[in-house]
């Protein structure tokens, strides 16, 4: 299992996934009220949650459990292949949503000036590397297949 290089590829995105549950994406500056923080939780100010982002924390989730969950799916190629195709979809709607709550924090919060972590890139190279475990995927299945095809 742990010799093939999509489970690398696989081990690494829910790393990555876990990442985003301790560090905040963005923080905004506001020049009355202070320094916003914007993690998965919402946007909060000094600890208290001012504005909550649940769904971008429940597909963070999912996107979570289907990575570390396609890696114990390793008999089973074609299911490990269509849970990284939903973890990809996952995780495109994760990212068209988190610009959605930036523009939105940005405008309701008045914020002067933005700055943003390295942890709003994660996303996108989860969306890679996922993709990445999928090629290494189907390109072993079809080597099996061609193999089955000569005995």
């Amino acid at each position: 299992m742990i010799q093939r290089i999509q489970t690398i590829f696989l081990l690494i995105a829910t790393i990555l996934s876990c990442l985003l549950f301790f560090f905040p994406l963005e923080e905004l500056f506001n020049a009355n009220a202070g320094t916003y923080e914007f993690g998965l939780l919402g946007v909060s100010l000094a600890g208290n949650l001012l504005y909550s982002t649940w769904p971008l924390l429940v597909l963070a989730i999912l996107c979570t459990i289907l990575s570390a969950g396609a890696i114990f799916c390793y008999t089973d190629r074609i299911l490990q292949s269509r849970l990284c195709v939903l973890n990809i979809l996952l995780w495109i709607g994760f990212s068209v949503m988190l610009l959605v709550y930036t523009f939105i924090n940005d405008s309701k919060f008045e914020v002067s000036a933005t700055a943003y972590k390295i942890t709003m890139i994660l996303p996108i190279v989860n969306i890679v590397l996922v993709f990445m475990a999928n090629k290494k995927i189907l390109q072993d299945e079809k080597l099996v297949r061609s193999l089955d095809r000569l005995r």
